[in-house]
């Protein structure tokens, strides 16, 4: 669950991954097979911690992909993924 803290209105709000969501609501993968997810949407921002260096996003017109470029560091601070899309 995400929960969004602060602001008025919805701006200035910052959203944050609950302590005791339920994990049946993510996908189980293997973190070190994963390179590319497409986002099926544009990209705004990252709701869990992952270092910015280990990923990329892509500037597509319609649709972004999230490029994991090094899966070891991309992982070291969250084995969840969060993503908010507009």
């Amino acid at each position: 669950m995400i929960i969004k803290k602060g602001g008025l209105a919805g701006i200035g709000s910052t959203a944050e991954v609950k302590q005791n969501f339920n994990s049946n609501y993510f996908t189980k993968a293997d973190m070190t097979q994963i390179k590319v997810i497409p986002l099926n949407s544009k990209f705004e921002k990252l709701v869990t911690n992952h270092p910015a260096e280990s990923y990329n996003v892509t500037d597509n017109k319609k649709s972004d992909s999230l490029i994991i470029k090094d899966p070891t560091a991309f992982w070291s601070t969250s084995k969840y993924l969060v993503v908010v899309v507009k």
